[in-house]
């Protein structure tokens, strides 16, 4: 029946077992929850909102990291150019010096690694050198292969050498664009 439909008939039933107090304290009691389970439910869909957008937001932030990973690696797994200046100390001779440039030379043929070595001196005529008078641009594989030369023995005899005459050193990696 239409009376039926937890209304009406929960009144009468209510009314029925314990007297008009219980019937009210009852239908007082069936509001209440009725209210609960409304403030309730949208906070539940919004939690649940809020979750799956706390994962949507981790998986996509997981996918961002994860490409600037790959693009980085991809970016470095091409040919290393790795560039070298030095600034030699005032007190450094002419006879130091060209030690350094014969020994930093011959690190292409005691490195395997290494793909071809360039060097030479400040003839810039804007004045900008800053003091660094030498530079050396030595050529590489690939990432690895850069990183297999900075720990040679042979590349840490060679700076064992520079460091006594050497005031500063720039250095600056980069992967050639076309």
């Amino acid at each position: 029946m239409a009376w039926q439909d937890g209304g009406a008939w929960d009144k009468f039933q209510a009314i029925s077992r314990g007297g008009v107090i219980f019937g009210v304290l009852t239908m007082a009691m069936k509001k209440m929850k009725m209210k609960r389970e409304k403030l309730i439910a949208p906070c539940q869909a919004a939690r649940e909102r809020f979750t799956l957008r706390s994962a949507i937001m981790k998986i996509l932030f997981t996918l961002l990291a994860l490409a600037m990973l790959t693009a980085s690696s991809l970016a470095a797994d091409g040919p290393i150019r790795h560039v070298v200046h030095f600034k030699f100390k005032a007190d450094a001779t002419k006879e130091q010096i060209a030690k350094i440039v014969s020994e930093f030379a011959a690190l292409k043929s005691k490195i395997p690694v290494v793909e071809a070595l360039e060097w030479g001196t400040d003839v810039s005529p804007e004045g900008l050198g800053k003091g660094y008078t030498h530079c050396w641009i030595a050529s590489f594989k690939n990432a690895a292969d850069r990183d297999a030369y900075l720990i040679d023995p042979a590349h840490k005899a060679f700076v064992d050498i520079l460091k006594p005459i050497l005031e500063d050193a720039l250095v600056v990696d980069f992967v050639p664009q076309k």
